[in-house]
C-alpha cells in the first residue's frame, strides 16, 4: 500500500468498539502507515495520541462540516483503505469518500437487521468494498440485508491477553463486603440492550437461596440514574455500583461468577475477558454470545428474558464447586480472540482489496 490506512471512529466515549479500534491501529502500525481519525473531543483520539499513533480529527460526525473535513483529509492523505468503525463513522466515511478511489472497509459490531430502502442500500451495500463482521451472527444479518457473502470476512473482536494476565485482583475493600461474600459481577454499559431488568428480576431469588451473594455492577451509561432508582424501588439487597472501571480486568479477577443479561450482542468482548480470567459465566444465548461461550463447556447459556432460568443457572454454579472449577481460560479456541489474530485478519482483508 502506498497511502496510509485511515481508521475512523467518531464515537465520543470509550466502550468496547473504541478499544477494538485502538488495538487494531496499534497492531497495523507495526508494519504500515496508520492514521486514527476521530472527534476532536473524543476519548479515542486522546488514547491513540498517547500510544504514539498519528491522529487526525473532524469537528463532528454529522452534517456538512464533518463530511467536508473528512473529505479534505482523504484528499490530502490519499489512503487506499478507509476503515470505518460504528454506524455514524460508516455514514460519514461513505459520504466523504465518494470519488476518492479509496476502498471503504466497515467493521460491523452489532447483530441488528440492516435498514431497508434505497438510502440504506447506498450506505450498506453499494459503497462498501468489504465488511469485517465480529461474529457469524453479525455476518448472517449483513447477508440478510443484501450484502454479498464474498464481501464479508468474520474477524472476531480481540483482547490483550498479556494485559489481562498481568492484572492483579482489584482492591474492593471500599465496598465493605463481609468475609465469605460470593461476588456476582455484571459489567457493561448501563444501556437498554444490556437488559439490567433481567438481572434485577433474578436477583431476589439468587439472594434468597444464597445470602452470601453480593451483586457488583460495573459500568456507566445513559441509564445509570434510572437503573439506580429501579433497584432502590425493588428494595434489592447487597447491590454495589462500581461505575466505570479502567481496571476491569482486576475487578473480574475478584468475581466468583459473571452474569451477562443482554438482549443483543454482536459478540461481547467482556465474555472473552472473563473466560481468560477463568471466572464462571452465565449468559443469555443472543447474537454472537454462543460463539464465545459454549453451553455446559465454557459457561451456561439461558434464553433471553428468562429470569427464572438466570437465577437457576446462577445458583447451580454457586452450589456446584465442580461446575465452577471446569470453567477455564486454558482452551485452544481462545487463540482466535487475540489481537494478533484480529490484526492478521484485517491485513488479509486489505490485501484482497
Amino acid at each position: 500500500m502506498t497511502g496510509p490506512i485511515l481508521q475512523i471512529n467518531t464515537e465520543p466515549g470509550w466502550r468496547g468498539g473504541e478499544q477494538q479500534t485502538l488495538h487494531l491501529a496499534q497492531g497495523l502500525a507495526e508494519s504500515a502507515a496508520v492514521v486514527v481519525v476521530g472527534l476532536e473531543s473524543g476519548a479515542l483520539i486522546r488514547r491513540a495520541a498517547a500510544a504514539g499513533l498519528e491522529t487526525a480529527t473532524v469537528p463532528t460526525d454529522r452534517g456538512l462540516r464533518g463530511v467536508r473535513a473528512l473529505r479534505s483529509l482523504v484528499r490530502s492523505l490519499q489512503p487506499e483503505i478507509v476503515h470505518a468503525h460504528a454506524s455514524k463513522s460508516h455514514q460519514l466515511a461513505r459520504m466523504a469518500g465518494v470519488g476518492s478511489g479509496a476502498s471503504l472497509v466497515v467493521t460491523r459490531r452489532v447483530a441488528f437487521p440492516l435498514k431497508r430502502g434505497p438510502v440504506a442500500r447506498w450506505k450498506y451495500v453499494r459503497g462498501v468494498a468489504a465488511y469485517g463482521a465480529i461474529s457469524q451472527a453479525v455476518r448472517r444479518e449483513l447477508m440478510a440485508g443484501g450484502v454479498p457473502a464474498d464481501r464479508i470476512a468474520v474477524i472476531p473482536s480481540a483482547e490483550d491477553f498479556a494485559a489481562i494476565d498481568a492484572a492483579d485482583p482489584a482492591d474492593l475493600s471500599e465496598l465493605g463486603l463481609p468475609d465469605g461474600a460470593f461476588c456476582v459481577l455484571h459489567a457493561g454499559a448501563l444501556t437498554a440492550e444490556k437488559n439490567h431488568e433481567l438481572l434485577f428480576a433474578a436477583w431476589p431469588d439468587i439472594k434468597a437461596r444464597h445470602p452470601r451473594a453480593h451483586l457488583l455492577i460495573a459500568g456507566a451509561g445513559s441509564r445509570e440514574a434510572e437503573l439506580k432508582r429501579l433497584a432502590a424501588s425493588l428494595s434489592l439487597a447487597d447491590i454495589h455500583w462500581l461505575g466505570f472501571r479502567s481496571d476491569i480486568h482486576s475487578v473480574i479477577k475478584q468475581a466468583d461468577l459473571f452474569l451477562n443479561t443482554s438482549r443483543s450482542e454482536g459478540l461481547c468482548s467482556s465474555l472473552i475477558q472473563v473466560r481468560r480470567c477463568g471466572v464462571p459465566i452465565v449468559a443469555t444465548a443472543v447474537g454472537g454470545v454462543p460463539e464465545v461461550v459454549e453451553d455446559e463447556v465454557s459457561g451456561l447459556l439461558i434464553q433471553s428474558d428468562d429470569a427464572s432460568g438466570l437465577a437457576s443457572a446462577a445458583c447451580r454454579v454457586i452450589e456446584d464447586r465442580d461446575m465452577m472449577t471446569i470453567r477455564t481460560h486454558v482452551s485452544s479456541d481462545m487463540d482466535r480472540f487475540t489481537v494478533a489474530h484480529m490484526v492478521a485478519g484485517y491485513r488479509d482483508l486489505y490485501a484482497q482489496l
